[in-house]
């Protein structure tokens, strides 16, 4: 299912005496770019998360807040001595080089991040919360991705509408270029004619000369190759919007593919009508390329 890049899933569990808070939030970028915001002590699970995630999100800018809690202890909280100890020292030894007062207080060790830490981040058995927090996480990501599958399926349907008109627009460009190419074969006659006329009577221009003539200005003003093409990258689309991967960059790509052929016959053609139902065709592909910048 197509699924869009922003999505937003939580979820808190108690479980042997330990609460676990899962938080994930997504929005658009081109990659897959993980953010992590985990506790002290939990950047052993890393990597396990990030695997995780890359099994069940292709595409997007992640951010995950992973929150633990020991419901059996009174005090959640400790002082990290060993970080202390070694903040300590440090600013000490600085202080001395720098030759200023080496007064250390409590407030100063209160402010450095990590000098007070919960002890739930290093009392829980290692393996037995790794499990825990997968199985977890998975739960939240199907969450996510189903909140992220339902605005998906609502960009299809604005995209689908604007590929309908597209479609129409092909029909309708199909049908003037058709009605038209008499008109440009009889205009550039017209006008080879005259110039013909203006000739000096020693140059014999032959009927075959302005024929052949006419043939390659109706060849340059041809715009039938490019509606075949508009054509077939609708098809594909079609095809690509019912696939169940990854879309996103396979949809960009479609449509700079459609601009370039509006682009195209909008450069070759003099007659008005088409221009403008082709540059009616590029805000129709525009409005799809707004919508697949938020697809997976």
């Amino acid at each position: 299912m197509i699924k869009s890049m922003t999505g937003y899933a939580s979820s808190t569990i108690d479980r042997d005496e330990q609460q676990i808070n899962i938080e994930l939030k997504t929005v658009n970028n081109r990659f897959l770019n993980i953010n992590f915001k985990l506790m002290s002590g939990m950047e052993r699970y890393e990597s396990m998360i990030r695997k995780t995630i890359q099994d069940k999100v292709k595409r997007g800018s992640i951010t995950i807040i992973i929150k633990l809690k020991n419901n059996n202890v009174t005090n959640d909280f400790q002082i990290n001595q060993e970080y202390a100890k070694a903040v300590v020292n440090d600013l000490q030894k600085t202080a001395k080089e720098l030759c200023i007062s080496r007064d250390i207080s409590l407030d100063t060790l209160l402010m450095m991040p990590n000098f007070i830490e919960e002890k739930s981040s290093q009392e829980h058995d290692e393996k037995a919360l790794s499990q825990m927090i997968e199985e977890e996480l998975n739960n939240v990501l199907n969450d996510l991705n189903q909140m992220r599958t339902n605005e998906g399926q609502r960009l299809k349907i604005t995209i689908e509408d604007s590929l309908e008109r597209i479609n129409n627009i092909h029909k309708e460009l199909s049908l003037s270029y058709e009605n038209v190419k008499k008109q440009m074969a009889d205009e550039i006659f017209s006008k080879i004619s005259k110039a013909a006329e203006l000739i000096s009577n020693d140059i014999k221009l032959e009927k075959s000369d302005i024929v052949k003539e006419i043939a390659v200005l109706v060849e340059k003003a041809d715009i039938t190759e490019e509606l075949n093409r508009i054509s077939s990258h609708s098809k594909e689309m079609e095809n690509v919007l019912n696939n169940n991967d990854s879309v996103g960059k396979k949809l960009d790509f479609i449509c700079q593919e459609f601009n370039r052929e509006f682009n195209t016959i909008v450069s070759k053609t003099k007659i008005y009508d088409i221009s403008k139902t082709a540059l009616a065709g590029k805000y129709e592909v525009e409005t799809i390329r707004e919508q697949v910048q938020n697809l997976e």
